[in-house]
């Protein structure tokens, strides 16, 4: 059981001394016994909340290896404290354990601790009630509502999510950005692709007379071809070097925009500069074969 919602919260414990207010804050939800054995998560030192973590057991929190790691660097977080704001002033927690970080946003790790439910009554949220199976079926859900309604038949039970559901909420956004960045990289290709085959035929037209001069002088199609090709291969290349190295500085600002890719990875980067490459060839085929068929005499009036 938890309560199904996140909250941001600020807290105090032993020995911490936070060098900002972000630091300070973080997110904590209500938990029942055994939450995270059904959630499969790992439980890195302690244990995990029992049916003895009631109202009339002493204070207890589990906190997130995230947490462990910034509020107690130098020490083993178990059995220290950490302190909560109620109506009663600060309220001191023991932890009873650590936990294996559970991602709720996948662009930053967040500090994250949890409180058992059975010593809360009183807290807002929706309960949510997590089960794990063997075989996920549909069918499944007609059997889970009606467990409930014998149970108890005043309780309203509002929707049933699988783990999959949940899992499409949280990476909507990252999958828009993915789509949006999918969209103009191939708006960029185009655009590069037309702003080479432009400036091709301009220079092309603008060095109608020396090509003309070279045939005349025995060049064969083929060389006007390869001269063409190899003016723009050694053009772009000086361009997906500096391309690469203007990349690289600006990686870190872009790391954690999506989930999944990697800044500085060298298989992306060799794809881009390759992809790049191969467009700006294609892009000068039609006017490298247009110079190579130009007719000298032609040429040569032009001059």
């Amino acid at each position: 059981i938890d309560s199904g919602r996140n909250s941001d919260g600020g807290f105090e414990a032993d020995g911490f001394h936070p060098v900002s207010l972000d630091l300070s804050h973080g997110i904590y939800d209500y938990v029942g016994p055994n939450f995270f054995t059904t959630l499969g998560t790992t439980i890195i030192a302690g244990r995990d909340f029992s049916e003895r973590d009631n109202a009339a057991a002493p204070k207890v929190i589990v906190v997130n290896q995230t947490f462990a790691k910034r509020v107690f660097p130098n020490h083993a977080a178990v059995d220290r404290n950490v302190y909560l704001s109620d109506e009663s002033g600060k309220t001191a927690y023991r932890i009873i354990g650590v936990v294996r970080d559970v991602r709720t946003n996948l662009r930053r790790e967040s500090l994250m601790w949890y409180l058992p439910a059975l010593q809360h009554d009183d807290h807002p949220f929706t309960t949510r009630f997590l089960l794990r199976i063997k075989n996920q079926q549909t069918s499944l859900f007609a059997d889970l509502r009606a467990a409930v309604t014998a149970e108890d038949s005043r309780i309203h039970l509002d929707k049933i999510q699988t783990a999959d559901d949940l899992l499409n909420q949280t990476l909507g956004t990252d999958r828009l950005l993915a789509r949006l960045g999918w969209a103009f990289g191939v708006l960029a290709i185009l655009l590069a692709s037309a702003g080479i085959y432009g400036l091709l035929s301009y220079d092309i037209t603008r060095r109608t007379g020396e090509i003309g001069i070279r045939t005349a002088l025995g060049a064969l199609r083929t060389d006007i071809f390869k001269l063409v090709l190899s003016e723009v291969l050694l053009v772009t290349s000086l361009g997906v070097i500096s391309g690469g190295i203007t990349a690289l500085m600006l990686a870190r600002f872009a790391r954690g925009l999506v989930f999944g890719i990697k800044v500085n990875d060298p298989r992306v980067e060799f794809a881009a500069a390759t992809i790049l490459v191969a467009v700006a060839l294609v892009a000068a085929i039609v006017p490298a074969r247009r110079a190579a068929r130009l007719d000298p005499m032609h040429a040569l009036r032009a001059e």
